[in-house]
């Protein structure tokens, strides 16, 4: 793919059933520049994505570049009631996505901050995740537009 557009960030509900607190989400550049962020409400508020697992909100798209690392992460208040999943197996990735590494914030949990430390050894630590689109390759959006417009003429001239 050439990119991807993420359209929803999202947060972990372990049992699916509603989340104890609100969790902020955010997605950063390798820079540590925030480009997206979101509150994700707690309870049933958000709806879940495809997965059932995750409470997903919208945001304005952001155009993830292909070949480029990106890191995401959501807040987290111990004691509250929400799980982290450690050690998930059979996580799946989007076409164009590669899985890093678990990481976290150094600063407590509750404040939204690029994760950075990580080598803790086990895989996953869901919180804040995204949903997106594949962004099509140039020729492929190039072929799409003469088609519809080949369509549209037909369409005039049959009239």
């Amino acid at each position: 793919p050439n990119g991807i557009l993420v359209t929803h960030l999202s947060f972990f509900d372990a049992d699916s059933n509603g989340l104890a607190e609100d969790h902020m989400v955010g997605l950063w550049d390798s820079a540590g520049n925030l480009l997206a962020s979101s509150a994700i409400s707690a309870g049933t508020v958000d709806a879940l994505d495809a997965t059932g697992k995750f409470r997903a909100r919208a945001i304005t798209p952001v155009l993830l570049a292909a070949g480029t690392n990106y890191t995401v992460g959501g807040t987290f208040n111990a004691g509250s009631g929400d799980s982290q999943a450690i050690n998930v197996t059979g996580l799946t990735m989007g076409t164009g996505i590669t899985y890093g590494e678990a990481r976290v914030a150094n600063n407590g949990l509750s404040t939204l901050t690029m994760p950075t430390t990580g080598g803790f050894g086990f895989n996953g630590l869901p919180g804040g995740s995204f949903n997106f689109q594949a962004v099509p390759e140039p020729g492929t959006m190039i072929a799409l537009g003469a088609g519809l417009l080949a369509v549209a003429r037909r369409r005039r001239s049959s009239k």
